[in-house]
């Protein structure tokens, strides 16, 4: 799998739209861009198998 994040600065569509959802319900527990970076190099090792997140809120991590 490849990486959607091309660099420190680039931000996935889904992500921002995500975000912006979060934002119009003053939800603040969204996880941040760096985690997010994290979680997408994390999820780039799976080979096989089922990732299950709980409590992503609006979605942002799992986007």
């Amino acid at each position: 799998m490849v990486s959607k994040y091309r660099s420190n600065t680039y931000i996935p569509e889904m992500v921002k739209a995500c975000k912006m959802l979060a934002q119009r319900h003053d939800f603040e527990h969204s996880c941040s861009d760096e985690a997010g970076r994290l979680l997408s190099v994390l999820v780039g090792q799976i080979t096989h198998g089922t990732i299950l997140e709980v409590g992503t809120g609006f979605g942002v991590g799992s986007a």
